[in-house]
């Protein structure tokens, strides 16, 4: 009776209820409770391609996929995660080899080992700090990747798999640091037509390497650096993001942006103010 007892505390000091206060739960136990996703969220989706900021109470917006697509959830522990910012980053990245498996599948059972119309591969995607994101489409030679957003080279050759792919919390932790420091980290994406990647740390291990080597070791201080230097000096797709993180994480340093930096985010409020007006 005392070990099933324990055992039952030990549980619930783990795995978050959605009544409970998630700010009260140490980090390490929030991404304990990941193990029990079973759903898709943005980042891990084999079906559709959903933009969203996790600390922010509004549902992700539909970029492309299958239709008809279930649209992803939030899960409560992940929005808490991202919430807490650079103080999570150190825990998130010491469990990027985390391989503790989730509940979520990726893939169909009888999925297609070659690329075409339609395929599943082991990826090594990366949105840098610097420079420009690593997308091997396809995994093409650097001959074939005329477009822009390809001519990075990747560390690793893709390789493709048969069946479904079991999510781990490693997966979900390399998610959630893109989510916080302004970074389109995904793990689990569909491409079309019918193509699934994973960009796993487990089964890529340079995407951790890579994610150590950018954001190891930085502090708030740092990371609101990051931010200033993205909506100064990085292309437009990073001016939002680092907008909306810093008045999330630091709101004083954006209330008291001045200059360009002060027209950027008025040009930011008036096109949230415009997508979250009424439809007429």
């Amino acid at each position: 009776m005392k070990t099933a007892l324990t055992l039952l505390l030990l549980l619930m000091s783990v795995q978050p209820c959605l009544s409970d206060d998630l700010s009260k739960i140490p980090t390490e136990h929030l991404i304990d409770s990941l193990t029990t996703l079973d759903q898709n969220t943005p980042g891990i989706d084999d079906g559709g391609d959903y933009s969203a900021f996790l600390a922010e109470d509004k549902a992700p917006h539909f970029e492309m996929g299958l239709l008809p697509t279930k649209p992803p959830t939030i899960p409560p522990a992940m929005r808490e995660i991202v919430r807490r910012g650079a103080s999570a980053l150190p825990a998130l990245i010491d469990h990027l080899s985390d391989k503790r498996p989730t509940k979520i599948h990726v893939g169909l059972p009888d999925g297609r080992d070659d690329i075409g119309l339609g395929g599943q591969v082991y990826a090594d995607e990366y949105d840098p700090r610097i420079g420009t994101p690593c997308v091997p489409y396809g995994c093409q030679t650097d001959e074939d990747k005329k477009n822009w957003y390809l001519q990075m080279p990747c560390a690793d050759k893709c390789r493709n798999f048969l069946g479904t792919y079991r999510v781990k919390v490693g997966d979900v932790c390399e998610v959630l640091i893109g989510q916080i420091v302004n970074r389109r980290l995904d793990a689990v994406r569909y491409q079309p037509t019918n193509i699934l990647y994973v960009n796993s740390p487990i089964e890529q291990p340079s995407i951790a390497e890579r994610i150590k080597k950018d954001w190891g070791g930085i502090d708030a201080a740092g990371l609101e650096a990051a931010f200033l230097e993205d909506a100064r000096s990085h292309p437009d797709r990073f001016i939002d993001g680092a907008l909306r993180r810093l008045r999330l994480y630091y709101p004083k340093t954006y209330a008291s942006l001045s200059g360009d930096d002060l027209k950027k985010r008025e040009a930011f409020e008036a096109k949230e103010k415009a997508e979250n007006a009424p439809q007429k």
